[in-house]
């Protein structure tokens, strides 16, 4: 079955205004087979995904498609990337590095996290698979405690 893009909508709260959402599709790769779901939160939106406003459609994404094949060829995982269930969802919806406002970021961080919360409620993925610091933090607070900060261990 090929990927599909869909909207994960994103009600950008007021606080907010006048600042541009990233708008980047959701690519989910549906599955009649698979017993599993996966749910992929990505930190970082590449230039690329920004400009096609879709989810791992660019180098990067191949890069994405490269490791779940080694994962299968390589190491034997259980199963390919085609066999599973998943979607990539980006955690940023609009820009907050750069900005001179500690406490915008602080909020935006916080209300991604929200945003995220209620993907998982809705899609009722097996699995949360985080990529970045910022989902971590946000999403596991006290998993970044007992890692003392340090969200890599």
């Amino acid at each position: 079955m090929a990927l599909q893009y869909e909207t994960v909508n994103y009600t950008m709260p007021t606080r907010f205004t006048g600042l541009d959402p990233y708008n980047v599709k959701a690519v989910r790769n549906p599955s009649k087979k698979s017993k599993h779901k996966i749910l992929f939160v990505f930190d970082h939106i590449f230039p690329e995904d920004l400009q096609s406003r879709k989810m791992l459609s660019g180098p990067m994404g191949q890069r994405f498609f490269d490791i779940c094949k080694l994962a299968k060829d390589y190491y034997q995982a259980a199963y390919a990337e085609t066999e599973l269930e998943w979607m990539a969802v980006p955690f940023n919806q609009f820009k907050t590095y750069g900005k001179d406002n500690a406490d915008l970021a602080k909020e935006a961080n916080t209300s991604f996290a929200a945003h995220i919360s209620k993907v998982v409620i809705d899609y009722r993925p097996d699995v949360v698979m985080l990529f970045g610091k910022q989902p971590f933090m946000e999403l596991c607070p006290s998993a970044m405690k007992q890692t003392h900060g340090n969200y890599t261990n």
